[in-house]
């Protein structure tokens, strides 16, 4: 008969126990998530601020590196924008693109959702300077993502136009206008 002591099932145990934590906060701030979501859709703001604060602050812990801490930055920009809070909704903006290149990488789409943000903010503020860069580095990640003539680009490559007419540099306005007409459509 052996007198080794098994520690095999306590090591398990810990295991098990981090797993259900881990998914347990990933729940919660899954839930926080749709209900901000739902109160989007429904047009209360404030209550969607609310879930998406929440949200954030669940998973402020993990940090930049997390894909969530990114999503919550990113969800608290975009509210900002829509309400015309273009402060609040830069400074989150900012702050998510060094979480989303921490998360998932520099070129990854996500990241061109938060520059095209900040490139709105500043078009309408009348900072075109500020704005064009970012558009085009949005445009950049997402043709390196998707290829060149994906639809997902045409929401960018407006976005560029507009800010290239309003700079007065019609050419390349139109050059962009004349790959709008060739994106692939579904």
């Amino acid at each position: 008969m052996s007198t080794r002591k098994r520690k095999f099932p306590l090591g398990w145990m810990c295991i098990a126990l981090l797993l259900f934590a881990a998914c347990s906060q990933d729940s919660e701030w899954q839930r926080f998530m749709e209900a901000g979501e739902k109160a989007v859709q429904a047009g209360h703001d404030r209550e969607a601020e609310r879930w998406f604060q929440a949200s954030l602050t669940e998973v402020k812990e993990f940090g930049p590196g997390d894909v969530r801490y990114a999503t919550s930055l990113q969800r608290l920009g975009d509210l900002y924008l829509r309400q015309k809070d273009y402060d609040r909704a830069a400074s989150h903006y900012w702050q998510a693109l060094p979480a989303w290149a921490q998360s998932l990488g520099p070129e990854d789409p996500h990241m061109a959702e938060s520059l095209k943000g900040l490139a709105n903010i500043y078009d309408v503020r009348g900072d075109l300077h500020l704005a064009a860069p970012l558009i085009k580095r949005a445009l950049h990640i997402q043709e390196k993502a998707y290829g060149f003539t994906h639809p997902a680009l045409a929401g960018t490559l407006t976005q560029y136009r507009d800010v290239l007419v309003k700079q007065r540099k019609h050419e390349e306005a139109r050059a962009v206008e004349q790959r709008l007409a060739v994106l692939d459509r579904p």
